[in-house]
This record gives structure tokens, sequence and C-alpha cells, in this order.
């Protein structure tokens, strides 16, 4: 039900308020951030900001990404594009033989699991290049990540 302030309320779980966790000090994800708040806000959601130091830290502290402890989560990986070298980001822990890797939302899709030793395609054009955000969606947007912008490496998860 929408409330009087024009956040959504769930009668049982409260308003529909959720934080964006992130790393501290990163001009660029405080920029996004302040860009999803008035267009998230528009849908019925409450969303804040939380710069965490702790954020990349072990499941020993509750509100890094190996923990679990975050609603939404805004960060970065650095590396190659394409899906050879993110395998622990799209694969579920089961795939990954129980070993945590990078799926911090512990999600899951055994298509995705299945289709990962096929080869991807994963081209450009004579003229244009790979997409970053085509070869990490190419699988139909069935793994519980989500590229957040066209360079390689930036993802925004929602658990």
């Amino acid at each position: 039900m929408l409330g009087g302030d024009g956040v959504y309320e769930h009668p049982d779980r409260g308003r529909l308020a959720l934080a964006i966790s992130t790393t501290v000090n990163n001009p660029l994800r405080q920029q996004t951030i302040d860009v999803i708040i008035p267009q998230a806000a528009e849908a019925g959601f409450e969303i804040s900001a939380r710069p965490d130091p702790d954020i990349f830290s072990d499941a020993t502290v509750p509100t890094s990404l190996e923990a679990g402890g975050f609603d939404i989560a805004l960060f970065a990986w650095v590396g190659s594009p394409f899906r050879t070298a993110t395998a622990s980001i799209y694969q579920s822990l089961e795939a990954q033989g129980g070993i945590q890797g990078q799926n911090y939302t512990h999600g899951g899709n055994p298509e995705v699991d299945a289709s990962w030793p096929t080869p991807q395609p994963c081209r450009g054009s004579r003229t244009t290049p790979p997409s970053p955000v085509h070869c990490g969606t190419a699988r139909g947007g069935r793994s519980a990540e989500l590229p957040g912008r066209t360079f390689a490496g930036t993802h925004i998860t929602r658990r």
C-alpha cells in the first residue's frame, strides 16, 4: 500500500526502505546513488546511501558483502569483461562447490550454471568492440547481478 509520504509500506514488513552499501569516498558511486534516490522515490522506494569501509571484509563483519549484510550493493570489479574471468560472479554456490566466490547474493539459476562451460558469444563488429554489458548479460538476465554501467566491472547487486 502506498503511504501518505509516497513510500510503499507492507502491512507486516513496514516501509519499502533500502540502503545502498558502497565503498567510502568514491564520487562516481555517490553520484550514481544520488541519481537513483529521486528516481526510486518516484516509484515508491525509500533509498539511502550507506558508505561502508568494511564492504569487502570477510563474513565475520556483519555489513560485508560476504556476510550478506546489505540491501543493495554498488561496487566494481577490476578485470576482464569476458565471462571466463568472472565465473564466480554469476554461478551459484552449488556450481562453485559451496565456495562463496563473488556471488554475494547467493543467487543461483540452474540454466546459468549449466550454460557456463559453453562458449558464450561475445563479439563486437569490425567497427564496434564487444560490449562488456552485453557480455555480462548475454545469459538473458537469468543471473542475480545486474551490470550498472557500460564499462567493464561495475555491478549493482540486490539481495
